[in-house]
């Protein structure tokens, strides 16, 4: 028996593999935190902080703002083990705001 496969686009594909319903993906939270960021070293330090959180979904830094404002989108709440991990490597920061989605749970 032969079997045919239609070809899908490499989004549909991402999208079957990456189901957004799933909760590992799903971002029920987001973290506002400002930071003390002194230089490349510390967004390098930020930046590896970050990425060590699986449940964080995305981030940004906005370097604009004079208080560095993170915001930090995520599967459940990591502010203060994140402020706890900043903190340990010594960049300031403090938490702002976190946002609860009501679609959570």
């Amino acid at each position: 028996m032969q079997r045919h496969f239609q070809p899908i686009s490499v989004a549909e594909h991402a999208t079957h593999l990456l189901n957004i319903k799933d909760p590992i993906f799903m971002t029920n939270y987001i973290v506002i935190m400002s930071s003390v960021i002194r230089g490349s070293r510390d967004l390098n330090t930020i930046s590896l902080t970050l990425d060590f959180f699986a449940n964080i979904v995305e981030w940004s830094i906005d370097l604009d703002d004079c208080d560095n404002i993170l915001r930090i989108c995520c599967s459940e709440d990591v502010s203060i083990s994140l402020k706890v991990y900043l903190e340990m490597s010594r960049i300031e920061c403090s938490i702002l705001a976190v946002f609860k989605s009501p679609e959570a749970f």
